[in-house]
């Protein structure tokens, strides 16, 4: 089941959630069935695991598609499947994703206080699993704007990873190399500086975000192309604020050009921000743009309400 995920997962990557959420949810089903079936405790063991781990993906495949209230159910099964299959770093990395949903439909201190739960496994969990988690309190305090926790919480990040250990490391955290650590970090960073860009210290940090988003754009291979697309969302939007309009424009119809084949809720929402960021006025270039972007947006609505 471990390497159906990963097919899954590089799936959505390429396509988004709407087009695989319903094979997700189907071996989910398949995955839950089995467990009323008779079995060995150590094959019970596993099985939870895996439903846990079917779960978990399931749930963020409904949260891309919008169904919050649905989403959440599905990270509450699979929190009840990763204590049934012993396992506190299982535990600890469905507790992250729900944790995620809370924070990113803006009930951060929901988010930062099952990061708070997760942590008392610590004793229990990896280097790897517990950066994570740092990772995790970081977007909760960037999403809050406290700007000096979530410093603190990357730091905590940072310092706790240990690439060389990732074989080491439980199967569902292997996805989780230095670049995936970039990325996090990133889009952390990003968030802060997109929360409110009049904050003092913002103007320096947007450069070093801008910088970093730049190399993630070039980086991303194709079969990234919802990365990808986000990422040139959150550019397009950081650089217009920083009046860097040709540059703004020319990674704005990237986005849009991405974003034709992508099925995300994540997308649509810095979509939105991208639109709401454009000057003012009447250049034909903008105008054009913000028809594109209006009409990109209404679309992507449409396909998942």
């Amino acid at each position: 089941m471990h390497n159906t995920v990963l097919i899954l997962h590089d799936w959505d990557m390429q396509a988004g959630a709407g087009v695989v959420r319903p094979p997700t949810l189907a071996a989910l089903r398949w995955a839950t069935a089995l467990r009323e079936a008779s079995c060995t405790p150590a094959v019970r063991l596993e099985l939870e695991a895996a439903v846990a781990r079917l779960a978990d993906f399931a749930a963020w495949m409904t949260f891309e598609c919008g169904d919050y209230p649905a989403a959440r159910d599905l990270f509450l099964l699979g929190l009840q499947a990763a204590r049934g299959s012993g396992d506190p770093s299982m535990r600890a990395f469905v507790a992250c994703g729900l944790a995620l949903q809370e924070i990113r439909t803006g009930n951060w201190a929901g988010g930062l206080d099952l990061t708070q739960l997760a942590f008392t496994a610590t004793n229990a969990l990896t280097p790897n699993t517990i950066a994570k988690l740092h990772i995790v309190n970081a977007l909760g305090y960037a999403r809050k704007q406290d700007a000096a926790e979530c410093r603190r919480s990357i730091g905590a990040a940072t310092d706790t990873y240990r690439p060389e250990s990732l074989a080491n490391d439980p199967p569902w955290m292997q996805y989780f190399t230095p670049a995936q650590l970039e990325e996090d970090l990133t889009n952390v960073m990003c968030d802060l500086v997109l929360g409110d860009p009049e904050i003092g210290d913002h103007a320096a940090r947007r450069r070093t975000v801008i910088e970093r988003l730049s190399t993630a754009f070039t980086q991303y291979p194709p079969e990234r192309a919802r990365n990808k697309a986000i990422t040139a969302t959150r550019l397009a939007t950081l650089l217009y604020q920083e009046g860097e309009h040709d540059t703004a424009q020319h990674m704005a119809e990237e986005a849009i050009t991405l974003a034709d084949h992508i099925h995300s809720t994540r997308l649509v929402t810095d979509l939105q921000i991208l639109l709401n960021t454009l000057p003012p006025g009447t250049n034909p270039d903008t105008h054009d743009l913000r028809h594109r972007l209006s009409t990109t947006l209404t679309d992507m609505t449409l396909i998942h309400p």
